[in-house]
């Protein structure tokens, strides 16, 4: 074509500068990035969308263009701090072609490789119908020369977790559960030294006990998925806890209710988000501060198929995050109030629940549910004395009063106390609890019946509070300060108290 202009103005079309730039950062998302702790990488599983233009790149590109230049624009965005490798799960990739990758990003940034699925399919990964034995099968010689070596040659302190990923399959195809453990042993135990190891299971069965016992003797990480194959998210993390991971690790690939291919198609291209899961947001975002405040360091990446835009649900998750995080920083003074509720109250709700055992907040939460506004000291709620042995062991990492007797000038009670990302929860026993009456001096039972709970909203969770008759009675019998100020504040509030066998 000739460099020569053309007799006429619109002849002269505007050539594109080559390669792809990133596309203008908002100004609410660089303040997200700037209240984000440095710990907390959030990433992509990959970067080649042309649905991604103006969210991370300045134009469309076809995904050969972003595959060849557009990481280095993803990596600067500044939410943007580690992606997947993908193309490592179909063939080893070559020291040379890590090293591009790593050249391409700032020094801060983590790349999540996948390993080769050879070494994580028991049977011949290839696509003919009958599949013999795949004599790779968690070979660790193999894993070292054509897996970690040239990773860790390429990509030197830019790698992030190596994962074994564990496609979906029958637990009898490897021995079951215990033999899979035990061969997953040997080999994690036999790898090099130094890279972080990743596990993600994509078969429930294999999620034991012994399985995250193995993980924390070797020192490899479990992988946190959200997939419809794998347990569900509550269950993984109430299997392996991620405080005592050597860094927290997740993914986030597919809603729930949808195949791959499906997803796909309801998907593309990908630049908005259709079906947000507001349900993983909060668990992804309430691990993500468990590995924090153990100072951890997080790794989670993102799938197109979760939600409908992968950099969109970073960006939700990336918020959520720095919101909350407040919640890991201690309270500057113990009578300060508490960091952020929310992120408690749902924590412990779903123990509550997860372990079946019969709850009832009251308090101040209970004030605030009934129309109170002071600040929030603490969550009190009763229990049976049956399932606060339950919820023991969970409860363990954050207990700062053991349970016990207290005796006090108002309470009668046993209860134990805990310190939850900088908010204070007290679980007391509803057996023989009971309370003083300032003006007559007895002492009073309390009477928790959980069956007369009333369903109410709070901090933008519902819990079964005490009812506004019931609170009111004992906050009259104690007539503190503080009694006097929530009486008049919930008599004020328009919140008659509904029938608790009809609340919904």
């Amino acid at each position: 074509m000739s460099d020569q202009l053309g007799l006429f103005a619109d002849d002269a079309l505007p050539t594109p500068p080559p390669g792809v730039a990133p596309a203008p950062v908002p100004a609410d998302l660089r303040r997200v990035a700037d209240a984000l702790p440095e710990r907390v990488r959030l990433g992509t599983s990959s970067w080649s969308f042309p649905g991604w233009e103006g969210i991370v790149y300045d134009r469309r590109a076809s995904p050969a263009v972003l595959s060849g230049e557009g990481l280095a624009a993803y990596a600067s965005h500044p939410l943007l701090r580690t992606v997947g490798v993908d193309r490592t799960w179909y063939r080893p990739m070559a020291a040379a072609d890590f090293r591009e990758y790593a050249e391409a990003v700032p020094a801060d940034f983590r790349f999540l490789v996948k390993a080769d699925r050879l070494l994580t399919s028991p049977t011949d990964p290839g696509d003919g119908a009958v599949r013999g034995a795949n004599p790779s099968f968690l070979d660790p010689a193999y894993a070292a020369r054509e897996v970690v070596g040239p990773m860790v040659e390429g990509l030197g302190d830019r790698a992030g977790p190596l994962l074994f990923q564990f496609s979906p399959m029958p637990a009898s195809l490897v021995g079951g559960p215990e033999a899979f453990t035990e061969r997953l042993h040997t080999f994690l135990q036999a790898l090099p030294a130094g890279p972080l190891y990743a596990v993600e299971l994509r078969t429930p069965a294999l999620l034991t006990d012994g399985y995250g016992a193995m993980l924390r003797d070797v020192g490899a990480a479990h992988c946190y998925v959200v997939h419809p194959s794998m347990s569900p998210l509550d269950e993984q993390l109430r299997r392996i806890r991620p405080f005592e991971q050597p860094a927290l690790v997740m993914r986030w690939m597919l809603h729930a209710g949808l195949k791959y291919e499906a997803a796909k198609d309801r998907y593309a291209p990908f630049d908005r988000l259709i079906d947000p899961d507001e349900t993983s947001l909060d668990r992804l975002a309430v691990a993500a501060l468990d590995a924090l405040i153990a100072e951890r360091g997080v790794f989670v990446v993102v799938n197109n198929k979760a939600e409908g835009s992968a950099p969109r649900s970073v960006f939700r998750l990336a918020e959520r995050i720095a919101a909350w995080d407040g919640a890991t920083r201690p309270p500057e003074r113990p009578d300060a109030p508490t960091a952020n509720p929310a992120v408690t109250l749902r924590w412990i709700l779903s123990l509550l629940e997860r372990h079946e055992v019969p709850h009832q907040v009251v308090g101040g939460l209970a004030a605030r549910a009934w129309g109170a506004t002071r600040p929030l000291h603490d969550i009190d709620v009763y229990v049976t004395r049956r399932g606060l042995d339950r919820l023991l062991p969970d409860l363990e990492p954050w207990i700062v009063r053991a349970p016990g007797p207290h005796d006090g000038p108002h309470w009668r009670l046993t209860f134990l106390k805990l310190l939850h990302h900088g908010t204070q929860v007290e679980l007391a026993v509803a057996d023989g609890a009971c309370y003083r009456n300032a003006a007559t001096g007895e002492w009073e039972d309390q009477a928790i019946d959980f069956d007369a709970g009333v369903r109410r909203e709070v901090f933008g969770v519902t819990v079964p509070v005490i009812s506004r008759e019931r609170l009111l009675v004992y906050k009259r019998a104690l007539d503190r300060e503080v009694d006097r100020r929530d009486i008049a504040e919930i008599e004020a509030a328009v919140t008659p108290d509904p029938d608790p066998t009809t609340s919904p």
